[in-house]
């Protein structure tokens, strides 16, 4: 049976182990890889991509009420690759991110919410020629994150977003587009 004694001693651990949770704060470095709609161009459509990367993302308010809530902002770094029978695209971009970063009433939970803008440089292969131009993205992005107490990140991250890849073609400039959901898988590491 336990006494006053063993109650006490289990409180103290208790609050102890809050102590031991990830920070409120979002300071998360993080790498993903997920897959994008695939890209039209010229009336050809091109099979589903897939994206990589790495980024960080930090929150500004570390504590407003005992949450973490308030502006968030985030830089990534991502190739995507999007092959098909006849069009085959590469790009490489930087995508900043701005929005809100919310705590859950569960401390390891957290939520994201807001805008994505990136740039970057593409090259395409269209029947048998190849061609580079400048690629741009926009969207929105929601995501859903646990952290443990060591400070590892587990997450998904959900996006709609519309990219275009600007390529020159037989001295006529084109645009290659997807638009569409994207889905990742997400690892990271809270500091």
């Amino acid at each position: 049976m336990i006494g006053r004694s063993g109650l006490l001693l289990c409180a103290v651990g208790s609050l102890a182990a809050l102590d031991d949770a990830p920070a409120r704060r979002v300071a998360d470095l993080r790498i993903f890889a997920g897959v994008t709609d695939g890209y039209e161009f010229l009336n050809v459509d091109g099979d589903d991509g897939l994206r990589v990367g790495a980024g960080y993302f930090r929150s500004f308010v570390d504590d407003y009420e005992g949450d973490v809530s308030g502006l968030m902002v985030g830089l990534e770094v991502a190739g995507t690759r999007s092959d098909g029978p006849d069009i085959d695209i590469e790009t490489i971009a930087a995508t900043g991110h701005i929005g809100l970063a919310y705590q859950t009433d569960v401390r390891q939970l957290h939520l994201e919410l807001g805008p994505l803008f990136g740039i970057g440089r593409n090259s395409v292969e269209f029947v048998g020629e190849s061609t580079s131009g400048t690629y741009y993205e926009a969207g929105v992005r929601g995501a859903l994150f646990w952290t443990f107490d060591a400070g590892l990140q587990l997450g998904i991250d959900a996006r709609w977003q519309t990219a275009r890849a600007y390529i020159d073609v037989a001295d006529e400039r084109r645009s290659a587009e997807s638009r569409g959901f994207m889905g990742s898988a997400v690892v990271g590491w809270r500091f």
